[in-house]
């Protein structure tokens, strides 16, 4: 059996085995939790560099760039 059939089998039973243990509903439901949603990375960067000014956000940028 090759890999990606193992994996399609186990996908498979996994699923399975969700619809029995929660019904078909809920275990829609539940595969939807574990898909990524999508972000607002604009939103996301005013909340992280809010107080930080531009310079301070580029000294630390050129410093992690010298580390690498």
């Amino acid at each position: 059996m090759t890999r990606i059939s193992k994996d399609a089998d186990i996908a498979t039973r996994g699923i399975k085995a969700l619809a029995r243990s929660l019904g078909t509903v809920r275990a829609h439901r539940f595969l939807t939790l574990l898909r990524p949603r999508p972000t607002d990375y604009v939103q996301v960067s005013k909340r992280i560099y809010a107080k930080q000014g531009v310079d301070e956000i580029f000294e630390r940028s050129q410093k992690r760039a010298r580390q690498r």
